[in-house]
């Protein structure tokens, strides 16, 4: 079981890769792998984790959100 300390880790890290929300500074937010805004956000949410628990989340997901295109529905 994960504690508060332990989730409190992953959001002191957000900049790790240089840029918020665990993006890096160019902007990409699927690398690198294993701490990416996609990959944190996974795991936040494995742990149980939601936007009303914290806010930097829901930010987090209108990030991932802002990539994508008009064309995502072609499928």
């Amino acid at each position: 079981m994960f504690s508060k300390k332990d989730i409190q880790a992953i959001f002191d890290r957000e900049y790790i890769n240089g840029e918020k929300f665990w993006s890096r500074a160019d902007g990409n937010i699927y690398s690198p792998i294993g701490s990416s805004t996609l990959d944190t956000l996974f795991v936040l949410s494995d742990l149980g984790l939601s936007i009303s628990d914290y806010p930097v989340i829901a930010k987090a997901v209108d990030l991932v959100f802002s990539y994508q295109t008009p064309d995502i529905n072609r499928f």
